[in-house]
């Protein structure tokens, strides 16, 4: 696929700019589907192509299908963000609903597709929160992680919990990681000064909105550095919206030396540009291609960061609290392929 292809096809839908069928190349299609489902905008791409609806065609079909099954993610995050809810509230958890699901509960006519449930706790509350989602029937994602809440040295949250309806959740004891801030600049704010939402005769918390724009921001900007498609534009668009204080945001956003970033995401987003100038689509490809190609050892071993990485990565116990489904480089697969790699590096230093 080329640029200006990725650019009419995923950011075009954010200007209504619509795209005709029949002048995409069909040898993309697969492409497409597999760029619409990773950035979970398969409805936004659909919506914006004109074709006839009496002419059947495999994109079409695909797009169909990815957004009827994002629908039903939804409804399935409805309801298991209910119970969390009602059990949090009366167990006295300190939380706050983060992402895709604080934007759904602040506004009309939005969608936002996600596969998971972010829930920020406070970290005192975080054994209880965990025990509390077991008793409901959640339990690790990664059979391989251990009964336990209590590894989170390195990590800003718990691996992924699942359920047998399909839910999947994230307990986080921090909004930022460490190697982005050392004390995290929104944790605080936004358990200590959130929302309210009603629904269905329940209390929900969630960010307020500058803090929830600060943290679209940050996980844009510095946590997936652009590499998670364009859903953040379509969030922020939608958002920005609803500002009643947009000094108050720059200000944290300075804070946090996201200010210029932020004005320029703004900017483009009313300039109507469809020109990929975040590099979305490159950096969406690159990190797909690390994940199916790890450092190799030479590069480990031979280089400052690498040794570095090395290190982390040897030392740490990857059977006890790891989520292998966020980074190859943590995962048990790639422990394994280290010191395979590292058994066959010493041997061929032997034998030269």
């Amino acid at each position: 696929m080329k640029v200006k292809d990725f650019s009419s096809i995923f950011i075009g839908p954010l200007y209504n700019q619509r795209v005709v069928l029949n002048k995409i190349d069909e040898s993309i299609y697969d492409e497409i589907l597999d760029l619409s489902d990773r950035f979970l905008i398969p409805s936004q791409v659909l919506n914006n192509l004109l074709y006839d609806k009496k002419v059947p065609n495999p994109l079409v079909e695909g797009l169909k299908n990815q957004s009827y099954i994002s629908n039903l993610k939804n409804l399935i995050n409805q309801k298991e963000l209910l119970k969390i809810a009602k059990i949090f509230n009366e167990s006295g958890i300190d939380y706050v609903f983060l992402k895709g699901s604080a934007i759904n509960l602040l506004g009309d006519n939005f969608t936002r597709y996600s596969r998971d449930i972010d829930i920020l706790v406070d970290k005192k509350c975080l054994s209880k929160s965990y025990e509390l989602l077991k008793k409901i029937g959640y339990k690790y994602l990664n059979p391989l992680v251990s009964d336990s809440s209590k590894y989170i040295k390195y990590v800003h949250h718990l691996p992924p919990l699942s359920n047998s309806n399909g839910g999947i959740v994230e307990i986080h004891h921090r909004i930022t990681e460490l190697s982005s801030y050392e004390k995290c600049p929104l944790t605080r704010l936004i358990l200590d000064k959130y929302a309210i939402v009603k629904k269905d005769g329940m209390e929900i918390k969630v960010p307020k909105l500058n803090h929830l724009i600060a943290h679209i921001t940050y996980h844009a900007v510095l946590h997936h550095k652009y590499d998670f498609g364009p859903v953040f534009l379509h969030d922020i668009k939608h958002l920005k919206k609803m500002i009643k204080n947009k000094k108050e945001l720059i200000k944290l956003l300075s804070k946090m030396n996201l200010s210029d970033e932020y004005k320029k995401i703004e900017v483009y987003i009313d300039t109507r540009n469809i020109v990929d100038i975040f590099g979305i689509y490159e950096k969406s490809n690159t990190k797909k291609s690390l994940k199916k190609n790890p450092k190799r050892i030479s590069k480990l071993i031979l280089t400052n960061s690498g040794r570095s990485d090395f290190c982390k990565i040897i030392t740490r116990k990857f059977t006890v609290n790891e989520d292998y489904y966020q980074t190859s480089k943590y995962s048990i697969k790639f422990y394994f392929i280290l010191l395979i790699e590292l058994k066959n590096h010493i041997f061929k230093s032997a034998e030269t």
